[in-house]
């Protein structure tokens, strides 16, 4: 997928969504797209936004787009593999 930015969301030890890895994202939207991983891992399914700073889910003040990938191991989603577009970059 040709994505420049890539967050790699998973469940911390509380279980709430959480950075495991990241790909050329800015420090300041990583909230955002933890967010959009979080939805993701709650559903079970793929979700795609135009633009984070248009909806207050993501809080981003930054216009980016976004998909989040679910990840699955035996039927349970454990994760999910969020990309974002160049207004993420560093």
């Amino acid at each position: 997928m040709p994505a420049p930015g890539w967050v790699v969301v998973g469940p911390d030890r509380a279980g709430a969504p959480s950075v495991l890895a990241t790909w050329q994202v800015a420090a300041e939207l990583k909230t955002a797209l933890v967010a959009l991983g979080g939805q993701v891992m709650r559903a079970g399914r793929c979700h795609g936004v135009r633009d984070l700073s248009d909806d207050r889910r993501y809080g981003s003040a930054r216009p980016v787009a976004a998909i989040a990938i679910p990840l699955a191991c035996r039927g349970d989603t454990v994760g999910a593999l969020v990309g974002a577009t160049d207004g993420a970059l560093v």
